[in-house]
C-alpha cells in the first residue's frame, strides 16, 4: 500500500495536482511507518519531503528529509540518502540559506554522477537551477542550467548514439536485402544472357539474319543492368538523406551538422553566427495538450524558422525542443535584428492544434565568431557551449527573450572559458557586453 500510494502521489505531482499528490504521499508515509522497514520509510519520507518542497513548505520539507537521511544512513540505502540530502539542500535554499543549500544539492548530484545515474543527475541540476531562479540567484541559476545542459546533452548523445546504431543496423539490413535482391537479379540476367547466347547460336545455324535479334537482346540486357545500378545508387543516396534528417520536422539533425560544420570551421576554428533556440515551458505544453500537440508545435516552429531564413542557412533540430541555426555571417548588429525577428515569428500568431490555440515563446542565445573585439577564434564545440550558456541566461531572466554576446574582454580561448563559467557576474562587471532583446508580449501584439 505504501508503494501504491507513493506511485499515486508521484503521478498526481507530475499532473500538477499538488493537493491530491500531498494526500497520497501522506498515506504512503503512514503505511511505511506501519511496516517498520527502515529503507521503505526512508524512501517515503524523501518523497513526502519532495511533495512539501513543491507546496513551498520548506521547513516541513527539511524536517522530513532529515528524518529520511537518518534512516537511509542506518539502512545503508545510498539512493534514499542521496534523495534526502538533495531535499535538505533544496529546503535550505527555500529558507534563504542559499550557499549552504547549494553545497548540499551539488554533493547529492555528485553521488548520482559517480553511480553513473546521469539522467537523475541532470534532473537534479535542473531542479537546482529552477529553485535558484525562484530565489533570484541568477548567476547560480545560469551555472546550474549550464551543468544541466551538459549532462542532458550527454544523456541525449548516448540515447541518440543507440538510436543511430539501431537505425543504421536497420538500414544495413535493408541495404543487404536489396543487394541480395540485386545479386539475384544479376544471376537471372546472366542466365538470360546464357539462354540468349544459346538461342543466338541456334538461330545463326538456321538463319544468319537473326544476328540482329541477338544484338537487340544484348542491348536490352545491358540496359537492364544499367537501370539496376542506377536504382542501387539512388537507394544509397536516399538512405544517406534519411540518416541526416529529423523525421518529425524535416530539418537537419546533429549527424548532418557534424559534416556541414566543416565548411564553416577552418582547421577546427569556427567562423559565423550561431543561434540556439529553446521553446519555453515545452513540458507544460505536452502535459496540458498532449504529445501530439507538442509535435505540432515543433513542426510549426521549424516551418516558421525556415520561412525567415535563406536556403543556404543551416537549421538543425538540436534535440528535444531545441533548434540550432548557423549562418555564414559575422555581423553582430544584423544578428540582433534576426534574433528579434525569430522571437516575434515564433510567438505570433499562436499555434493552432485542432480547435486549440497554443501560445508559444522561446529563449534564444546567439553570438558571432570570431568574438569581438579581439577576434578570438574558438573550436565549434566551444562556440556552441558559449551560446548555450547565454541562452540559459535568457531563461533565467524571464524567458521570451534573446541574449547575444556583443563583446568579451578575452584574448584567447582560455579567457572565454573563464568568462563563460561566471557569465552573469562578468556581464555586470563590464567584462562581457551582452545584447538583450525582449520578445513581443501577447498584450503588445493585440494592441498593434
Amino acid at each position: 500500500m505504501s508503494i501504491l500510494y507513493n506511485s499515486r502521489g508521484m503521478i498526481y505531482s507530475e499532473l500538477g495536482d499538488v493537493r491530491t499528490a500531498g494526500e497520497a504521499m501522506q498515506l504512503a508515509l503512514d503505511y511505511a511507518r506501519k511496516t517498520g522497514v527502515r529503507s521503505m520509510l526512508a524512501l517515503a519520507l524523501g518523497n513526502a519531503a519532495d511533495s512539501q518542497l513543491r507546496k513551498g513548505d520548506f521547513q516541513k520539507a527539511r524536517s522530513l528529509a532529515e528524518e529520511a537521511l537518518a534512516l537511509a544512513q542506518a539502512s545503508h540505502d545510498l539512493d534514499s540518502e542521496t534523495l534526502a540530502r538533495q531535499n535538505i539542500g533544496m529546503a535550505k535554499i527555500g529558507l534563504k540559506q542559499i550557499e549552504e543549500g547549494k553545497r548540499e544539492v551539488i554533493a547529492a548530484i555528485g553521488v548520482a554522477e559517480d553511480q553513473g545515474q546521469m539522467a537523475s543527475a541532470a534532473d537534479g541540476w535542473l531542479e537546482l537551477a529552477q529553485q535558484l531562479e525562484r530565489m533570484v540567484d541568477l548567476d547560480g541559476a545560469v551555472q546550474a542550467y549550464h551543468h544541466y545542459r551538459k549532462l542532458s546533452d550527454q544523456v541525449m548523445r548516448d540515447d541518440s548514439r543507440k538510436a543511430v546504431l539501431e537505425t543504421q543496423a536497420r538500414f544495413d539490413n535493408e541495404r543487404q536485402a536489396k543487394e541480395i535482391d540485386l545479386l539475384n537479379q544479376g544471376n537471372l540476367l546472366k542466365a538470360e544472357q546464357v539462354r540468349a547466347g544459346d538461342l543466338r547460336l541456334r538461330l545463326w545455324a538456321a538463319l544468319g539474319g537473326c544476328v540482329v535479334l541477338s544484338g537487340i537482346l544484348m542491348g536490352l540486357a545491358y540496359q537492364r543492368i544499367r537501370n539496376t545500378n542506377r536504382a542501387l545508387a539512388l537507394s544509397n543516396e536516399t538512405l544517406k538523406l534519411q540518416g541526416e534528417r529529423d523525421p518529425l520536422t524535416g530539418l537537419a539533425n546533429r549527424r548532418h551538422f557534424q559534416s556541414a560544420v566543416k565548411r564553416l570551421a577552418d582547421k577546427g576554428r569556427f567562423g559565423g553566427t550561431v543561434f540556439l533556440i529553446d521553446i519555453d515551458h515545452f513540458k507544460r505544453i505536452n502535459d496540458s495538450y498532449g504529445h501530439a500537440a507538442g509535435d505540432a508545435v515543433l513542426v510549426e516552429v521549424a516551418r516558421r524558422l525556415r520561412s525567415i531564413l535563406r536556403d543556404e542557412d543551416l537549421v538543425v533540430r538540436w534535440g528535444g525542443e531545441e533548434f540550432l541555426i548557423v549562418l555564414d555571417a559575422h555581423q553582430v548588429a544584423s544578428a540582433g535584428i534576426l534574433a528579434q525577428r525569430l522571437l516575434d515569428k515564433i510567438a505570433h500568431p499562436p499555434i493552432s492544434h485542432g480547435e486549440t490555440l497554443i501560445t508559444v515563446t522561446a529563449s534564444i542565445g546567439f553570438a558571432s565568431f570570431p568574438l569581438a573585439p579581439h577576434g578570438v577564434v574558438l573550436a565549434w564545440e566551444r562556440a556552441i557551449d558559449l551560446v548555450d550558456t547565454v541562452m540559459y541566461m535568457a531563461k533565467a531572466h524571464g524567458r521570451n527573450r534573446a541574449f547575444g554576446v556583443a563583446a568579451m574582454a578575452a584574448l584567447d580561448e582560455a579567457g572565454v572559458v573563464d568568462l563563460c563559467s561566471r557569465l552573469e557576474a562578468a556581464w555586470h562587471g563590464g567584462e562581457v557586453t551582452l545584447q538583450a532583446l525582449q520578445g513581443t508580449s501577447k498584450t503588445e501584439e493585440s494592441g498593434r
